[in-house]
């Protein structure tokens, strides 16, 4: 929603300054994009891992890795995180991008 608001925005001061295109037109546009906005939305592949951050115990579990394994992920430079405390957080989009850095397509159809 917030792309397509963003784009409206802009599309509606560009028209109201430039005049550039028609009501119609840009009506026409606006439902391009609110069903593009929609389908981005509703694509649970675009990013299936939404952008916030795990903790150790979560982390683990998405990677099905020990408490051991993980600790050398960080110590090795594998993975990404923060601390904050005594608390270690990973980005999820980082063990997504590791996952995906790591994956072995079938060579078998």
């Amino acid at each position: 929603m917030l792309i397509k608001s963003n784009f409206c925005f802009l599309f509606k001061n560009l028209i109201m300054d430039e005049k550039v295109m028609t009501l119609d037109k840009f009506r026409e546009l606006s439902n391009k994009v609110e069903k593009l906005s929609e389908q981005i939305e509703s694509n649970p592949n675009v990013y299936p891992l939404p952008e916030r951050w795990l903790d150790n115990d979560a982390a683990r579990k998405v990677l099905n890795v020990s408490s051991r394994t993980l600790q050398n992920y960080r110590d090795q430079g594998i993975i990404s995180f923060s601390q904050f405390g005594s608390k270690i957080y990973y980005r999820a989009i980082d063990i997504q991008k590791h996952l995906e850095k790591h994956y072995k397509p079938a060579f078998r159809k």
